[in-house]
């Protein structure tokens, strides 16, 4: 009954009941994605408000991995940070967290390949985010992205155009009566 009008916890055991602070507030956190277990809805529905955080924008991005990673050249910040944003986009659930690991994992295999760690290798960086995301995350890296759209442009396309013909011939057999002579 703490989250409540009623705004106490009491222990059956211990035989005692304790009443919140008038001030006392809860703080809740979650993250959105599926490693995590849902909040019961008894509990969601006493947690109001309720504030959704989105996911930063491009400067801030840039600006979190910047400072995080101040050894990574310009070009690699702004190729993952580009990546982040066509994935925001489609609410994907990458996040700046995973652009930092991205980063980390792609200087450390150049360095250990003993290759330039500031020069951008589309290839290098495709392999080291399907090591820390997944293959289907390539889709969103400048460059595949604009493919992606295409793909995805005329996907739609054909759908609304398949059941306009459907429509059509629906219309052409049941509401259009054929002329009689």
């Amino acid at each position: 009954p703490l989250m409540d009008k009623r705004r106490y916890v009491e222990s059956i055991i211990a035989g005692i009941r304790i009443y919140a602070h008038p001030e006392f507030r809860l703080c809740v956190t979650m993250n959105a994605d599926s490693s995590t277990y849902e909040i019961p809805e008894y509990i969601q529905s006493r947690l109001q408000p309720k504030i959704y955080i989105e996911f930063p924008n491009k400067i801030d991005e840039f600006k979190i991995l910047k400072y995080n990673l101040p050894f990574v050249s310009e070009e690699m910040l702004e190729y993952c940070v580009n990546f982040l944003q066509n994935a925001h986009v489609h609410d994907e659930p990458y996040t700046v967290r995973d652009g930092i690991n991205i980063l980390r994992y792609y200087t450390k295999s150049r360095l250990m390949k003993e290759e330039d760690q500031d020069k951008l290798d589309k290839k290098t960086f495709e392999g080291v985010m399907i090591q820390v995301l997944e293959e289907e995350a390539l889709k969103y890296l400048p460059g595949n992205y604009e493919e992606f759209l295409k793909k995805q442009k005329e996907s739609i396309s054909f759908k609304i155009f398949k059941d306009f013909d459907e429509v059509e011939d629906y219309y052409d057999k049941v509401v259009k009566k054929p002329d009689k002579d």
